[in-house]
């Protein structure tokens, strides 16, 4: 049982896909594992969710993939022999991670696992910004747009703890792209 099995499944999706899932989340993983322990919530949900969360992204679905992968992420926790308590936590980690206002994060480990892939945007601009260019056929003033609307959708999710030091992060995302 365990985390391991959870990898493979998540590395053998990142050979299918765009590299930048990868960078993605394993940011996510990191940054959940080290707000986890920071805030003394449940690092093992933490991190497997944080694994697990856009799997259904992963698998090719984007539409409502906080839903999805939130089902999916049960099948693979039931069938790596966790228990009915810790998959219920993991499950709504990923229901809760997402931007959908009909979801927002209520424990402390949902709270994290959201922040922690908000943050990640942050954390890995350079990647998200490339990834943004490809999607937009390198049209800047689109892609300026585009990231200023993620990162502030991001911010949302953030904890208050944490707000202070990202606000200053998108001013200097903003302070880059040109934006005021």
């Amino acid at each position: 049982m365990g985390i391991d099995n959870i990898k493979k499944i998540i590395f053998d999706l990142f050979e299918k896909n765009d590299p930048f899932w990868k960078v993605h989340v394993l940011a996510v993983v990191d940054n959940s594992i080290r707000l986890a322990k920071r805030f003394d919530a449940d690092v093992e949900v933490c991190e497997v969710s944080a694994w697990l969360h856009d799997i259904a992204k992963l698998e090719g679905t984007r539409e409502n993939h906080h839903v999805i992968g939130s089902k999916r992420a049960e099948e693979i926790l039931i069938d790596e022999g966790y228990d009915n308590v810790f998959i219920e936590k993991v499950k709504d980690c990923i229901l809760y991670h997402s931007s959908d206002k009909k979801y927002v994060p209520r424990t402390l480990e949902e709270k994290i696992v959201a922040c922690a892939d908000a943050t990640c945007h942050f954390d890995t601009f350079l990647e998200f910004a490339v990834k943004f260019l490809e999607k937009y056929d390198y049209d800047y003033d689109i892609v300026k747009n585009k990231i200023i609307i993620k990162f502030e959708k991001s911010l949302d999710k953030i904890m208050p703890e944490l707000r202070d030091e990202y606000e200053k992060r998108f001013e200097a995302v903003k302070l880059v792209l040109g934006k005021d």
